[in-house]
């Protein structure tokens, strides 16, 4: 094969085998993803009645008495695509970072543009990932932080202050800021870098595997 035509070949070759792995992963997610959404009923929760405090000393006295007379069904729907975001972007980045060690295993990951551009938009999966699943758990219990002994109303400690909560809010969006201003600065500054030349050695091309010949001895005068 000329030299010309192979590295386009094993290139198209990578990427087949890359669709093949991604396109299996997607089929263990089909099923979920189709699934049949479980109907809300429309009649609320029945929850078991609570024992009298000389029964079960467990049981707080300020805990409501009768909550099997509230509705306490959770948005079903939302609860039901947030963990399925959730589950299937961690099976695609599973699946990305199975398909970008496999590229570094057979000296492509370099060559292959398109993988970087998949990983370039992978970097918001965590993060949209992160955000349904504090959907599904801050939404799914509401609106308890016990289970039918504190309600979430009930859990602000009278003891800590507005300034105090003003304050540690205040502190973290600082520090947080400053950390995404500073993570900012440095990756723009060694993205704008040059990378090493090929055959250099200790960069790009001793980890591509492409070095540089060395050029022959000469034992003449010449």
């Amino acid at each position: 094969m000329h030299a010309g035509t192979a590295a386009p070949a094993a290139l198209t070759g990578g990427f087949q085998q890359a669709l093949w792995v991604l396109g299996a992963i997607a089929l263990l997610a089909v099923p979920a993803i189709f699934a049949l959404v479980p109907a809300a009923t429309s009649s609320p929760m029945r929850l078991p009645r609570p024992r009298s405090a000389s029964r079960s000393p467990r049981w707080p006295a300020q805990a409501d008495p009768d909550v099997s007379n509230y509705n306490y069904m959770p948005r079903v729907e939302l609860m039901y695509w947030s963990m399925r975001v959730m589950a299937i972007l961690g099976v695609v980045m599973f699946g990305i970072a199975a398909v970008g060690a496999w590229l570094y295993r057979n000296r492509r990951l370099e060559k292959a543009r398109w993988f970087g551009w998949i990983a370039v938009v992978a970097i918001a999966f965590p993060y949209i990932a992160a955000i349904f699943g504090w959907i599904l758990t801050e939404m799914g219990r509401q609106p308890w932080i016990v289970q039918n002994l504190l309600k979430t109303s009930q859990a602000v400690s009278p003891s800590v202050s507005t300034a105090t909560v003003a304050t540690s809010l205040g502190v973290f969006v600082a520090l947080y800021v400053t950390l995404g201003v500073v993570d900012f600065l440095l990756m723009r500054r060694y993205a704008r870098l040059d990378p090493p030349q090929i055959g250099e050695g200790g960069g790009l091309g001793e980890t591509a595997g492409v070095l540089a010949s060395a050029p022959a001895p000469s034992y003449g005068g010449t």
